[in-house]
């Protein structure tokens, strides 16, 4: 043996490493989560975390000398950098990063900006103190050459977080394995075990599992448990819920068909939040507003981190894109009978995509197409100079209207953040006009003294310039009395840095609420009006459905046409709810529904049976 090595367990480096891995999850937890430190250091969570660590430290011990030197900083700096991403998404969104997230990143990395990167600051310097004590422990060590005792206390370690892991996994964390009735309204630990099993409310899953084991069973839920057709459970339970939703089948109301024959703009509006649709900021779009049918209490529910993606699939089809995450070829490969563009194609319609983003961002060329649309026009088809700017959308006014009846589904792109200089070919025009609205409007003070406040007004002014070209447009090739326009918002302003600001100017508080945005349908057939009825993104599709006359099956879509008396119900990413007059947290009913409805597209229900009784 050489004179400069000895053997050792280095007890004191190894304690040193297990409390890191402790200390590093308790206050990421406290940082981020309801009930500070002390909260974070009771429950399941906890248990898991000592789990985890133990596995771990089990695990360095087993390695060589130099193995075990290079492995303890660089978990410890693995696991602090995945604080730091949950930090960021969480910042954006209110939920936690999840592996299903890794479908959207590729895409979504193409439109961010370092003035999104907010992280906590106290938790921040916890983990880099953490990372200096471990990385100097490592240098420091003596060195050692391998012993037995060292390779027993490593086995012990490892074994006993292995199995402490999976005893706090079996028994106090069961799965559900009776059949639950749809109509349950109990919230017992039956909640929990559903958003643990599935992963259903990111929140929630990491004080349930701390951050270790939240990321494991994030990776079982996304990946390994993907394809969900080896499940022929899931159609017997959809076959179930179909033949439930039948039995109250949709009754034909005062809107039923009112826009049939006519031609639609099915407008996905970019950011556009209920602060920015006003009459000083939003002229135009707001003097339509003024004249539409006005979904006052509308949500846009966010079910996964890619937010726009998320609404105008769910726009289109109602179906609900599981949170829980999916393979992205689902998207492109699975049956959509009750899409909005094939309805409209059977109905004799043409129907086109209009987006001035290239068509590989999000797949949308091919999902598009799978969802029954033709051409998809973008920035270069369109002879845009300009992919950013919405009023050159209007290059492409002439393939929009060329056939007729058509259901033209156009997505906005200049309300998109960040708010900064980067964007200035989207502010600069405006800037002016939205220093002066700015001025004269009612603001907190944070608002006005905001210079990204103010960038985003300018950015939501160049939508506004395109919707009041389209209005015009209309009006000049004497298309107005024959077309209709359907306007939603895919999520609330989120590229504002500071979402206090945005929470105070919304007059809400928590991260469901937020999602309030604006969704109105102009006709010069629909009288004006509002309707204070809780709506969410899920009902759009069935409300269209209905308003044109189209042939399909409401038991397909999990939301419900606004104009009957059914719906009435926003229901959130982890199963939070408001109807109205109260807000709720998740529930088994929940859960169940989002569970039922993510597996339709998990098991392809509609690939098996168009009709599925």
């Amino acid at each position: 043996m050489d004179g400069n090595t000895k053997k050792t367990l280095h007890i004191p480096s190894l304690c040193a490493f297990f409390l890191s891995l402790v200390l590093l999850d308790l206050v990421f937890r406290a940082a981020f989560l309801e009930g500070g430190f002390a909260e974070s250091c009771s429950g399941t969570a906890l248990l898991f975390s000592l789990f985890w660590a133990a596995g771990l430290t089990g695990f360095v011990c087993l390695l060589p000398d130099r193995g075990r030197r290079i492995a303890m900083p660089l978990l410890v700096a693995f696991w602090s950098a995945l604080c730091l991403v949950h930090s960021v998404i969480h910042h954006l969104t209110g939920s936690f990063f999840s592996v299903a997230d890794l479908d959207y990143a590729e895409d979504g990395a193409k439109f961010f900006s370092k003035e999104y990167l907010i992280f906590s600051p106290g938790f921040m310097i916890c983990a880099l103190c953490v990372f200096l004590a471990v990385l100097c422990m490592s240098v420091c060590m003596e060195k050692s050459s391998y012993s037995r005792g060292r390779a027993i206390v490593g086995a012990v370690l490892l074994a006993a977080g292995v199995t402490g892991g999976a005893v706090t996994h079996f028994q106090l964390m069961p799965e559900i394995t009776t059949q639950m009735s749809w109509r349950v309204q109990s919230e017992d630990k039956t909640t929990d075990n559903y958003i643990y099993h599935d992963m259903s409310n990111a929140n929630r899953a990491m004080e349930l599992c701390g951050m270790y084991q939240y990321l494991w069973r994030s990776f079982v839920v996304s990946t390994l448990q993907s394809d969900a057709r080896q499940y022929g459970k899931m159609y017997e339970e959809l076959d179930a819920w179909f033949a439930e939703k039948q039995a109250s089948p949709h009754r034909s109301n005062a809107y039923s068909g009112k826009l049939a024959g006519k031609n639609c703009f099915f407008i996905l509006l970019e950011s556009i939040d209920t602060w920015l649709l006003t009459e000083d900021y939003m002229p135009n779009l707001y003097a339509v507003r003024q004249q539409s049918v006005d979904f006052a209490n509308h949500y846009s529910s966010l079910y996964i981190t890619a937010s726009t993606f998320n609404t105008e699939f769910l726009a289109n089809t109602g179906q609900i894109p599981p949170s829980a995450g999916l393979d992205t070829s689902a998207y492109e490969e699975n049956t959509f009978p009750m899409a909005l563009a094939k309805l409209f194609t059977e109905a004799g319609y043409t129907a086109k995509t209009f987006h001035s983003a290239d068509p590989v961002i999000y797949n949308r060329g091919s999902i598009h197409k799978n969802l029954g649309y033709g051409p998809y026009y973008y920035h270069y088809n369109m002879g845009m100079d300009d992919y950013m700017l919405d009023t050159q959308l209007m290059r492409g006014f002439g393939y929009m209207t060329a056939d007729q009846p058509f259901f033209d589904f156009i997505l906005t792109f200049s309300g998109h953040g960040p708010y900064t200089e980067e964007m200035a070919n989207i502010s600069d025009p405006h800037l002016a006009a939205a220093k002066t609205a700015v001025a004269r409007a009612s603001l907190p003070i944070e608002a006005r003294r905001s210079e990204e406040y103010l960038l985003a007004v300018a950015h939501a002014m160049e939508t506004d310039a395109f919707v009041g070209e389209l209005m015009q447009a209309l009006e000049d090739s004497g298309l107005a009395e024959d077309t209709a326009l359907v306007f939603f918002t895919d999520h609330y302003c989120k590229y504002m840095t500071d979402t206090d600001l945005v929470m105070k100017l919304k007059g809400v508080s928590d991260m469901d609420a937020i999602c309030h945005t604006p969704f109105f349908i102009w006709s010069k057939d629909l009288p004006a009006r509002s309707i204070p009825k809780v709506t969410s993104t899920m009902d759009i599709a069935p409300t269209v459905v209905n308003l044109f006359g189209l042939d399909a099956d409401y038991a397909w879509y999990p939301g419900s046409d606004i104009f009957s008396a059914d719906g009435g119900t926003a229901i959130f990413r982890g199963g939070s709810w408001y109807d109205g007059r109260e807000w709720g947290g998740p529930t088994p009913e929940t859960l169940q529904f989002l569970s039922l409805a993510g597996d339709v597209l998990r098991c392809d229900y509609f690939g098996r049976s168009v009709n599925p009784q």
